[in-house]
């Protein structure tokens, strides 16, 4: 039932299950000064726990328990341990939008769909990282992975432009209070389609066109929304020739005469 095998899943009725989390979680936690640890919660296959006699005897001795109730038990078990490892969990939005698990505050939720179920989450009173599928997703657009599939495409079409990574406003739709709750954003590119040689041209400049909303914030001075017009181009193109200049295969943005003449812009 893997969605992309040979990866599998964790039986959550099983004791060692958690013996075996409480020795490998605190290791991996160990390795990295991040102040948050990511621990999933992203495409549980509850086929898979359906079709587990272990499980389905579990349910069976346990009449009050349920697939959804093993759920919750096992995330938050295992948010225990990241806690106990000095660390804050992370979680994908399932657990809260689909699950509606029941979560400690001190949880981040990454919310990886729309603005739509960003507010559901900040409603919630859960922090939020946002990375938004329909914009700030690298892996889009380079058709589908699976062979004899001739008019296969990315589930996620199209590829995303620099000027449509930019167009996305994190807070758009959210009160003050809801928006204090974003405390940051991540372009994702997953590894279908990706490794170490084309791993350069797939981020930059791209990811630094979120990187400038991120830190700068959806609205300028003027308090307009930013958009991606001559002064952000101008922007990222100096700075796709500074990486160039570092060793980094960031993709050019413009033709050289463009970039160099800037007259190649829509008004």
């Amino acid at each position: 039932f893997s969605a992309e095998p040979p990866s599998g899943q964790l039986n959550p009725a099983l004791n060692e299950t958690y013996s075996f989390l409480n020795k490998l979680l605190p290791e991996l936690i160990s390795y990295f000064n991040d102040k948050y640890y990511h621990a999933g919660g992203d495409e549980v296959n509850m086929q898979c726990w359906n079709t587990t006699p272990s499980i389905t005897e579990y349910l069976n001795q346990h009449p009050n328990s349920s697939i959804e109730t093993l759920l919750s038990k096992f995330i938050n078990e295992t948010h225990e341990i990241v806690r106990k490892s000095g660390k804050l969990p992370i979680t994908w939005q399932e657990m809260i939008v689909d699950h509606n698990l029941t979560l400690k505050n001190d949880t981040l939720v990454q919310v990886w769909t729309s603005k739509d179920v960003v507010k559901k989450v900040v409603a919630k009173g859960y922090r939020v990282v946002t990375g938004s599928s329909d914009k700030w997703y690298l892996d889009c657009g380079h058709g589908g992975w699976l062979g004899n599939n001739v008019n296969g495409s990315s589930w996620c079409d199209p590829y995303k432009t620099w000027q449509m990574i930019y167009s996305y406003n994190p807070i758009e739709g959210l009160t003050d209070e809801e928006a204090k709750l974003i405390i940051g954003g991540e372009v994702l590119l997953w590894s279908e389609q990706a490794d170490p040689t084309n791993l350069d041209i797939l981020l930059w400049p791209r990811s630094s066109a979120a990187a400038e909303v991120l830190w700068s914030g959806p609205y300028d001075t003027s308090k307009k929304l930013r958009t991606p017009g001559k002064n952000a181009l101008a922007r990222l193109t100096d700075w796709r020739f500074r990486m160039v200049e570092r060793g980094v295969n960031a993709v050019p943005l413009q033709p050289l005469w463009c970039a160099r003449t800037g007259r190649c812009d829509l008004p």
